[in-house]
This record gives C-alpha cells, structure tokens and sequence, in this order.
C-alpha cells in the first residue's frame, strides 16, 4: 500500500493517486537516470526502515527488560513489520503490474495501523523513535501536503513526549535532534517529490514527441501511398488503358467490316488487335516487374516504333493520318536521352498522338525530338480540331491527359506547354504540346 513507489520508472507514466498524490509507474518506457535515482530513494526508505526496526530491538533487549516487556515489545516489533511488509509487498506487485486488485483505498486505514503500532511500541521503548524518519517519507507520500504536515507534526510531538512520560529518555538533544531528523525527512521527500514532477514532464514531452513522429510517419506513409498510387495509375491510364481503347475501337470496326463484307479489311484489323495486344501484355509484365517503363527500350526506337504502330492503327480504322518522326542529328543510332528522360517524354508522346489520332481527326502528326547543350525538346504537332486547354479538366472518366503528362514533365524538372485554338468555322487550327527537359552534358546517346 504504499504507493509512492513511483517513478521506480519512469519509464513511466506517472499518475497520481488522490491517496496521497502517489505517482504510479507505467513501465511501458525505457528507463532512465531519474528514474533509477527515484527507485534508488524509494527502496532506500523501505531498507532504512527494516534496518531500524532491527537496530531498535538490538538495543532494546541489550538493556535487560524483564521477559514479559521483552515479550511484548518482540511481539509488537514483528506485528509492525509484518504491517509494513504487507503493504509495501503489495504496491510492489500493483506497481508491476503482477496483480490487478486495486487496494488504494485501504492505504489511510494502512498508514493508521502502521503509526498505531509505531506509537506504541514507542510507549514500549524509546528506541523505536528513530523509524520516525522513514515513516516521515511514507506518510508525505500517502497523505496530502496539509494533512501529512499534521500527521509528522503529531508524530514529532509522540517522540518527543512519550519517552519523557515513560521515563525512558529525558533532555532537549532527543527533542531537537528528532525535530532535525524530522525537518531532514520531509525536504528528502520534497526533494524526491520534486524530481518525480520532473521526470513526468520528461515523459509527457517524450509522449508528445513520439506522437509526433508517429503522425508524421503516417502522413509520409499515407502521402507516399497515395503518391505511388497516382503513379501507377498513370502508367495503367498511358499503356493498358490505350491499348485497350484501341483493341475495342478497333474490334468494333472489324465487326463493322465484316458485316460488309469486308474481309480483307477486317482481317487487317484483326492483325493490328492481336499486335496491340501483344504490347499491353508486355506493358502488363513490365508493371508488375518493376512499376515503371514496359521496357528499357532507348528513346528514339520506342518513338518510331511509336509513329509505326499509331499509323497502323489509324489506318486499321479507316484512317489517312500521317504520323512523321524527326529526330536531331546528335541522337544517333536508337539511342535516347537515359533514364527518366526516356520514360518521361515516351510517354507525353503517346499521350499526345493518342489524342490527336482518337480525337482531333488530324491528317498529319509530327513527332520532334531535339537536342540542345543542357536540354531536349520534344514536340507533337498535329492539324487537326484544336481545343481550349484552360477548359480541360480531368474527370472520372477522361483519366489523367494533359494533367498526367504535366506532371510527368515536372517531375525531372521540364518545362510542358500545350498550344491549341478551336475555331468551330475553320474546323481548328491544330495543337502543339511542347516539352522541355534539362539533360546532362553528354546525355544523348
């Protein structure tokens, strides 16, 4: 029951019970130089306590009493300390957890007995004054500051006034010196008090900060999935999700063509079905691979295969569109620009001529690739229906578009503008989408 065990770790979450403003430890928490200091001050007045009730009988049966005071003041000092035992035995095992009865409310009726024992065997002998002073710690710690300022004060008054009633000590030293040991026991547990208040603030502000962390942990988390998320989606919307436009569009005409009897043409169909099905399943295993680009395919080879596939589809769909590729001189062989650069403007340039096939009802595309000391441009022209790109919004069903390949240009650092005029009398002017990349020095290849 005596509780004030406290910060035996604080580790701790200290918490104060109403019977004495007793700290009670959590252990859920490293433990720490205070909190060793704490536990060191708090077993140190249990063994203080245990040495003087030893000492105390010593003495008192050195001075050959008769058997029968003997008797009695054996008998009260082992009633005491089985008292004191009980009590400190069970708010060790509270303290720690190992037992869930909650015994708190029997620490006043405790502490009475304890000082009832106490006073008496005082009357009994005068020896057993000097356990004032640990019991001068517990009764602070079990009691409010008013009341257990009344309690010691009391106390205090029992040492210095019963061995002079009993004739067992006399003189102003045992007065005083009591008085001075009393003063000394109440400001080592203020002192002790004081540093349990300080070790709690230590554990709210660690409390705190590990809050903190965890909330910023989960924000990165939560912004890190959300991040890969709109990532993946946009290479599902730039490969899987084309692809299988262009298989339903393309279907759709050679169903149309066979109903016409058109075998030929549907068989072309057919042909440009499978292909592009070929590609989404190996842009299908790309993703699952790696998250990223289909292939590591050089730039300049993925844009002509690009330009090839676009015009076969087109044509497939009854089509005339041209879809032309320029490439600067300095990019030689099928070489490209490395690494995110490649994979970045590939897929504005799918985007882009994907648009323009499906939706501009272009009759010519051209495809510009340029490099510069520090930078790459890539351009998509095409002549056919413009459009107000200020009234482009992305929606659940248009996907990513123009918002997706901006995005893609910012993340290496580029710069994305797109250029276009609808004019419903002359049928359009055409739309440019314009890319501009900073790239190493040395970075074509």
């Amino acid at each position: 029951m005596v509780s004030f065990s406290t910060d035996r770790t604080i580790r701790c979450r200290l918490t104060r019970t109403r019977l004495g403003d007793v700290p009670t430890p959590d252990r859920s928490t490293d433990r720490t130089t205070l909190a060793q200091l704490l536990e060191t001050l708090r077993l140190s007045v249990h063994l203080a306590f245990a040495a003087l009730l030893v000492v105390a009988l010593v003495q008192f049966l050195a001075r050959g009493y008769s058997p029968t005071h003997q008797a009695a003041v054996v008998a009260l000092t082992a009633l005491l300390a089985v008292v004191y035992l009980a009590g400190t035995v069970w708010e060790n095992r509270f303290a720690a957890g190992r037992t869930t009865r909650d015994l708190r409310r029997l620490t006043g009726p405790w502490l009475s007995v304890v000082l009832g024992l106490w006073v008496l065997l005082v009357v009994l002998s005068a020896d057993a004054v000097w356990l004032l002073f640990p019991l001068v710690f517990v009764t602070l710690a079990l009691t409010g500051p008013w009341t257990g300022g009344l309690t010691v004060a009391a106390c205090w008054a029992v040492v210095a006034v019963v061995p002079v009633l009993t004739e067992q000590r006399t003189g102003v030293g045992g007065i005083i010196g009591s008085g001075i040991g009393v003063l000394f026991a109440a400001l080592t547990y203020w002192t002790y008090l004081r540093l349990t208040r300080e070790a709690e603030h230590h554990r709210q502000i660690a409390e705190q900060l590990r809050a903190t962390r965890d909330r910023l942990l989960a924000a990165e988390n939560q912004a890190g999935r959300l991040a890969e998320r709109e990532r993946f989606s946009r290479e599902i919307h730039d490969t899987l999700a084309q692809g299988f436009n262009s298989v339903l569009l393309l279907s759709r005409a050679a169903r149309t063509a066979l109903d016409q009897g058109r075998e030929t043409d549907a068989a072309a169909q057919l042909e440009v079905i499978t292909t592009t099905a070929h590609d989404s399943l190996v842009q299908t295993r790309a993703l699952v691979a790696d998250g990223t680009r289909e292939e590591s395919v050089p730039l300049v080879a993925a844009l002509r295969q690009l330009t090839r596939d676009a015009e076969r589809r087109a044509r497939a769909l009854g089509s005339d569109v041209t879809v032309d590729l320029d490439i600067d001189d300095d990019i030689t062989g099928t070489g490209g620009l490395g690494g995110e650069v490649d994979g970045a403007l590939l897929r504005v340039a799918q985007e882009a001529v994907t648009n323009a096939v499906t939706h501009a009802d272009a009759s010519h595309i051209r495809v510009t690739l340029g490099v510069w000391d520090t930078e790459a441009t890539l351009d998509i022209f095409d002549d056919g229906r413009g459009f107000d790109p200020s009234a482009v919004h992305r929606t659940a069903t248009s996907g990513f578009g123009l918002a997706g390949m901006r995005k893609r240009v910012a993340e290496i650092g580029g710069e994305f503008t797109v250029d276009s005029v609808a004019s419903e009398a002359s049928g359009g002017s055409g739309t440019v989408v314009a890319v501009r990349v900073p790239i190493s020095q040395g970075g074509a290849a």
